[in-house]
């Protein structure tokens, strides 16, 4: 199972936009892929559920119970979705609940734009770490934040969020996170999550914010 960790220091910088965006791609290619959505607003999981449910959520399962894994339709793409609080579980914790899962050909975790330990333990598991910056210097320094937790053996892209070619600033942007020496990719798309009044289709199927998010689906399915 190969697991992706979408992570930000700073909020509204499209993270949910993208772990859903890059959930459903990945499913879209005929892999089974789960969505495990750690922030407590459960953005990711509405953006595919027209009702989050509240008897269940990630925190349980951390606490010992069985995970309560939703599929979306007839697809190949599951939800585990958000906790009600930020629990405190280390990176041998997280572990062994992951060894719990079967089936799964790739994980995304949706973390909360925070530097807690949940957040810690999900980019120490991941073999492919995204690091989400919008054009601005708090955005892109939470994500070289982000990157420097990531070691050597994983995989790190940065990833810039209501990318325009019209701006100075986003230009300005992209070229202070390329001298990172990382894989740094655009997506034309604003950070906004389709509301649960207008179906929940995820990330747009078409346009150019598909295609941005196809390049980053296909740089992950290299690895």
């Amino acid at each position: 199972m190969h697991i992706i960790t979408i992570a930000s220091r700073k909020g509204g910088t499209g993270k949910t936009t993208t772990a859903g965006g890059v959930a459903q791609m990945l499913a879209s290619k005929d892999h089974k892929v789960l969505l495990v959505d750690l922030d407590t607003q459960v953005n990711a999981a509405l953006m595919f559920l027209r009702r989050v449910p509240r008897e269940f959520r990630v925190e349980e399962w951390f606490n010992g119970a069985e995970p309560r894994i939703i599929q979306i339709e007839d697809s190949s793409l599951y939800v585990l979705h958000g906790i009600g609080a930020h629990p405190g579980l280390s990176v041998e914790e997280l572990k062994a609940k992951l060894g719990e899962l079967e089936g799964f050909d790739y994980l995304v975790f949706d973390c909360p734009p925070s530097d807690g330990l949940i957040v810690r333990s999900a980019i120490a598991v991941a073999d492919t770490v995204l690091a989400m910056a919008e054009p601005g210097d708090w955005a892109i320094a939470g994500a070289i934040a982000v990157s420097q937790m990531v070691r050597d053996d994983q995989r790190c892209a940065f990833v810039v969020s209501r990318y325009s070619t019209r701006t100075q600033l986003s230009g300005q942007s992209v070229t202070v996170l390329t001298q990172q020496g990382k894989e740094t990719f655009t997506i034309v798309a604003e950070t906004k999550v389709p509301s649960t009044t207008s179906m929940h289709q995820g990330f747009p199927k078409r346009g150019k914010a598909s295609m941005d998010m196809w390049d980053l689906v296909s740089w992950i399915m290299e690895g």
